[in-house]
């Protein structure tokens, strides 16, 4: 073993403690699964993260470590890269350097670690370090609530609560252990949620490169952003915004500002697949408060063939199937459905709004495709073929512009973020490419 200038507290006796030796525990039937762990009790080192007496061997751990020696040993010798861990911030990537340092003294094999900014350590036998040239990036992913729930398990915390706060603000343990220890309340991180979701929202092109580039120097960023690798290719990031207590906070701020600058973040997101759920969740949430309000200017659908309809002003909202059997003229409605209950195509949801409705006759439908963007609800007018006896409905296209809602209407709108919570796509959930789609309203008049 060499340390370069002074040696570091405890590295003989890490170095004994460790070189040649297997120092992981396998517990049963933790969380309903087998896990092991590490005791780091000897390994007082500054890079130490929270809990400082175990380390839980992550999965994700054991398919970094194998990801990047089977690629090292791939590559000729005197022209191997170097590996660049990143993520998100609080999952733990400073833990995965001392279970690389466990696995290599455990096989005997030559490692560096680097303690601080002034001390680095080189633990081998006999021989020597080679100076790496390059470094390929390598995206660690979240935990996973089995996961978590193993740590708080095995840490004797709250278990229920600490899930609690994992499915409010998102896959981060330091976060959910910080909360639970008493280092940060909860109320006040969710009061730093709202204060970057503010700051992103007015810096948001400056800021958004940033976050695109894995630099989360800036605080809000990471509390706004989850980063997580996409599932074929382990050197690519994909950005999420982790749940909806999240993308609500970043919702509000970002229709406080200036129309032109929710275009550009509304556009941005559309660019990004793995956003584009949350931009349509946003504009979905938007829409439903724009079309409930009595007060707003009168909005005209177009066919295709130049036609027009002015859309009425809504007599009131409603939610679940069961209230359209109640309908009766000649109000107006706004149906609230939770994405997972949609129809997949325009018939299908005609044909079940038809049937909530008692199968009512008498009626005139129209169906109203509507967008941020004139063009992009005449795209998807265009592409709408209606079967099973609709096909003489009327299809429109209506631009709803973005633009900044009244204090009322902003009260409304947070309403509707937590009513719609469910419909979330959340980030460890996975995502989908597709691209967002214009809101779909179906209109009845009554002859």
């Amino acid at each position: 073993m060499s340390v370069s200038e002074q040696p570091g507290v405890g590295l003989d006796m890490i170095y004994a403690y460790m070189w040649g030796q297997d120092r992981v525990q396998v517990h049963s039937d933790v969380a309903g699964k087998r896990w092991s762990t590490i005791d780091l009790t000897p390994v007082r080192l500054e890079l130490n993260a929270r809990p400082d007496d175990f380390l839980l061997v992550r999965d994700e751990y054991v398919l970094a470590y194998n990801t990047i020696l089977a690629d090292t040993l791939s590559q000729t010798a005197g022209h191997r890269s170097a590996f660049l861990v990143t993520g998100q911030p609080g999952i733990g990537k400073t833990l995965f350097l001392l279970y690389v340092l466990a696995r290599r003294l455990q096989d005997r094999h030559p490692v560096a670690l680097q303690i601080n900014s002034h001390q680095y350590a080189l633990f081998d036998e006999h021989g020597d370090w080679v100076k790496r040239l390059c470094a390929i990036k390598y995206i660690m992913d979240v935990w996973s609530q089995e996961e978590l729930q193993t740590l708080l398990t095995i840490s004797n915390l709250d278990v229920e609560r600490g899930m609690a706060l994992y499915d409010k603000f998102g896959p981060s343990p330091r976060v959910v252990v910080d909360i639970l220890q008493r280092r940060t309340t909860e109320e006040g991180y969710s009061h730093e949620i709202e204060t970057g979701a503010s700051t992103l929202a007015r810096q948001f092109l400056a800021m958004f490169s940033n976050a695109e580039n894995l630099d989360f120097s800036s605080d809000p960023l990471s509390k706004i952003f989850t980063v997580r690798p996409k599932s074929s290719n382990r050197e690519i990031p994909v950005l999420f915004i982790p749940t909806p207590v999240v993308a609500s906070a970043l919702g509000m701020a970002f229709f406080t500002q200036e129309r032109a600058q929710q275009h550009a973040f509304f556009n941005m997101l559309k660019v990004h697949p793995s956003l584009r759920s949350a931009a349509g969740w946003f504009f979905e949430s938007y829409a439903h408060v724009c079309f409930s309000d009595p007060n707003r200017d009168a909005l005209q659908a177009y066919r295709r063939d130049g036609g027009q309809l002015s859309i009425p002003r809504i007599d009131q909202r409603i939610a679940g199937p069961s209230a359209l059997s109640d309908i009766q003229p000649p109000h107006n409605f706004l149906l609230a459905t939770p994405r997972s209950q949609l129809p997949r195509s325009a018939t299908d949801g005609l044909k079940k709004v038809h049937k909530d409705m008692n199968h009512i006759s008498g009626l005139t439908w129209h169906l109203v495709i509507v967008g941020p963007e004139r063009g992009d609800a005449e795209y998807a007018r265009d592409r709408q073929k209606l079967t099973d006896g609709w096909e003489t409905t009327e299809v429109y296209a209506c631009e709803l512009q973005l633009g900044q809602l009244t204090e009322q209407l902003q009260e409304k709108l947070q309403i509707v973020f937590n009513n719609s919570s469910e419909t979330y796509q959340r980030a460890n959930s996975g995502f989908s490419e597709a691209s967002v789609a214009p809101e779909t309203f179906v209109s009845c008049s009554f002859a």
